[in-house]
Formats: C-alpha cells, structure tokens, sequence
C-alpha cells in the first residue's frame, strides 16, 4: 500500500509540476485540485 501511494504522489507531482511549466494550461482548477491534493498548495 505504501509504494501504490508513492505511486500516486510522485505522478500528483509530475502532473502539478507539468501544469505550472505550461502555466496551468486550459484547466487551472484541476492542476490546482491536483496539487492541493498532492499537498503541496495549503
């Protein structure tokens, strides 16, 4: 369970940290949701 919620995390990342290299593109509010959830917007 623990490696499944790396898992989850580090692609939480890569996706948040995708979206702010295209300046949160078409969906702000999903890169946003994505990265609150990722912990990483408080």
């Amino acid at each position: 369970m623990a490696l499944l919620r790396a898992l989850v995390d580090a692609l939480l990342i890569a996706a948040g940290v995708r979206g702010m290299a295209e300046g949160l593109g078409e969906r702000p509010g999903l890169a946003r949701a994505l990265a609150r959830v990722g912990g990483h917007i408080p």
